[in-house]
């Protein structure tokens, strides 16, 4: 029977849980996150077909650039949370 490397994981991961954690909920933030643009993107599109004005466009390419904004922060610091822990 196989043995099992999860011990030795766990005894190698186990001062690194914090960064760990922190990475992996920034990971998921950041895929929330690229999966909710398309969809604002969508409903830009729609609002826009509907009733076109050129403060609706200006407010949705703001609102999706703050996002992709935020999302770029997140996903560098989970890179670094997660690159940091095979560093040490």
């Amino acid at each position: 029977m196989a043995r099992s490397h999860l011990p030795t994981l766990s005894r190698y991961l186990r001062p690194h849980i914090r960064p760990l954690a922190w990475g992996t909920l920034a990971l998921f933030g950041a895929n929330a996150l690229g999966t909710y643009l398309p969809w604002l993107l969508r409903r830009a599109v729609e609002t826009l077909r509907e009733d076109f004005s050129a403060t609706q466009v200006g407010r949705y390419a703001l609102e999706i650039l703050v996002l992709a904004t935020v999302m770029w922060g997140i996903r560098i610091a989970s890179r670094l949370w997660l690159f940091g822990i095979g560093r040490a």
